[in-house]
């Protein structure tokens, strides 16, 4: 760990860790092979099966209609539990509100956890003031934290790239297809070979851009940035209005 690194950061290395890495790793690349081989299958309509009937007869249309109600059928649900979650929500905030002295507790409650968190966001700030000082100062810091984020971001693009471009050509599925649906299927995996150097072109020029925007300004770390990198609610710690 270096002293860029806040909180949870690490770079890649060789070995059995950086393998892990790049397992899970997600890029905007999609195997052909993959969509062609799930074409018929589908976990929205696993799930509704038991209400939507299957379709009658075995045309494309039929197959086709009978995949997109399974969806429809699925978000519905999924929404349907969502407004559920926010209904109980507001039945209980309602309840609150209703006594007050279940009100006067939550707010007591409150006030002691907004205490006890600006505490620790307090003295986390300090001690990340001291760690940036000793690096040279906040532009020095950033600068070296996105260096470090393309390094990382080049190595789990290119490696995840190259090893679903090698699971494709070296699957039985592929080996077995004729030949021009071999040349197609590279045609195919050229195009994708582009898509993906753009994308990654685009990455780091939206890093680049950070960077000119932090040596133009005089941006130092404050308590709002320093909850952002913690994924805290500056809002709710410090009780100002919600960004919007």
């Amino acid at each position: 760990m270096d002293e860029t690194t806040l909180i949870g950061d690490s770079s890649p290395v060789a070995g059995k860790g950086a393998s892990a890495a790049v397992a899970k790793v997600r890029t905007p690349f999609r195997s052909p092979l993959a969509r062609r081989k799930g074409a018929g299958s589908s976990d929205a309509v696993g799930r509704v099966s038991k209400r939507v009937p299957p379709p009658d007869g075995s045309s494309i249309e039929s197959a086709v209609l009978y995949k997109e109600v399974g969806k429809l059928v699925a978000e519905l649900d999924r929404q349907t539990a969502a407004y559920s979650r926010k209904t109980k929500e507001l039945q209980d905030a309602i309840k609150v509100m209703e006594s007050p002295e279940v009100e006067a507790e939550t707010r007591a409650l409150i006030d002691k956890w907004r205490a006890i968190a600006q505490g620790a966001v307090s003295y986390l700030l300090n001690s990340v003031l001291g760690k940036i000082d000793r690096l040279g100062g906040y532009e020095e810091f950033r600068r070296k934290e996105l260096e470090r984020e393309k390094r990382q971001l080049e190595y789990r693009l290119d490696n995840g790239f190259e090893d679903e471009m090698e699971s494709v050509l070296e699957s039985e599925e592929f080996n077995g297809l004729p030949e021009d649906l071999k040349e197609e299927y590279r045609e195919t995996l050229d195009g994708k070979k582009s898509e993906f150097e753009q994308y990654k072109t685009k990455q780091f020029a939206q890093l680049d851009a950070q960077l000119d925007q932090v040596s133009k300004s005089s941006q130092q770390m404050d308590m709002r940035e320093m909850c952002k990198r913690l994924n805290v609610d500056y809002s709710l710690v410090f009780d100002a209005p919600a960004e919007q």
